[in-house]
């Protein structure tokens, strides 16, 4: 994506998408987004200045106000001034709400059957994250006992409701501005349990809150928290090894405690999941 600021001092967002594909999702979710916006006052959205299917560009405004996940490391880091540091965080838990609440408007909208959205049923996360841990684990050492995961454990729970799901529920891409919020980048809408946003922000909240630069808030961690059941469970196993994915090439003393602990929740996540009869070891 590159920012443009014209001499004139106009503000663009020029995105070039990977595929046919992606382009259709993103457009099909910068207009729901316009609808969304357009339904109730207390949501905005970035304006469409134009889109190009043969190029697969998108030229959007900026959304404008302040980004959540800004705000929150203003309310929650250790290290800002204590005289800002009440009013923040009611500023930061304030935001979170007014993302749920974005969040809901867009899980009552419908799909379009038209567009290919991403599939986000825990089938096909399960699916991704047996396939991901089957290449790390050939790479790396601590991984080592999850050599053929895909092929020694099978998903065997009942297929979960789908509705229509952001797919990358962060607080990086979310923007509040005078009681209103907006989101970006569309990039994963599709089709899931709508639990699937809830365990990505949760698990969003409290990575940073792990962050020995970050203060814990019960009260910020009340308002995102879910019921654990098997779909957190495989989507938070899902989001552990793509960050783990992240981390095994990093060296230093943080980046190999941050793997430790990355393993210690796959090995967590894949008990659970075992625990709620969700997957089985195939047969010899």
């Amino acid at each position: 994506m590159w920012h443009l600021i014209t001499g004139q001092g106009h503000s663009y967002f020029v995105k070039l998408c990977r595929d046919g594909d992606d382009f259709s999702r993103q457009v099909f979710g910068l207009n729901l987004s316009q609808d969304i916006a357009a339904a109730d006052s207390r949501f905005m959205a970035a304006d469409i200045v134009a889109v190009d299917p043969r190029r697969l560009l998108i030229v959007t405004r900026p959304i404008g106000g302040a980004l959540v996940s800004a705000l929150f490391s203003k309310a929650f880091r250790v290290d800002r001034n204590p005289l800002w540091r009440t009013p923040a965080r009611v500023g930061a838990r304030e935001a979170l709400g007014m993302v749920a609440t974005w969040l809901n408007a867009l899980h009552a909208r419908p799909a379009d059957a038209n567009v290919p959205l991403y599939d986000h049923s825990r089938e096909a996360a399960w699916k991704r994250t047996a396939l991901k841990l089957d290449a790390l684990s050939l790479t790396a050492p601590s991984l080592s006992r999850h050599v053929g995961f895909s092929r020694r454990w099978r998903f065997v729970a009942r297929p979960g409701d789908k509705s229509l799901v952001f797919g990358d529920a962060t607080m990086a891409n979310f923007f509040v501005s005078n009681g209103r919020v907006g989101a970006v980048d569309f990039e994963d809408v599709g089709l899931g349990p709508v639990s699937r946003d809830w365990a990505t922000l949760e698990n969003d909240v409290r990575q940073a809150f792990r962050n020995i630069h970050y203060r814990t808030d019960r009260q910020a961690l009340d308002q995102v928290s879910c019921s654990p059941d098997v779909t957190r469970d495989v989507v938070l196993l899902e989001l552990t090894v793509n960050r783990l994915e992240h981390d095994l090439p990093l060296g230093g003393l943080l980046a190999a405690c941050r793997r430790r602990a990355a393993c210690s929740r796959v090995e967590r996540f894949i008990s659970a999941l075992v625990c709620a009869g969700a997957i089985e070891r195939c047969p010899s």
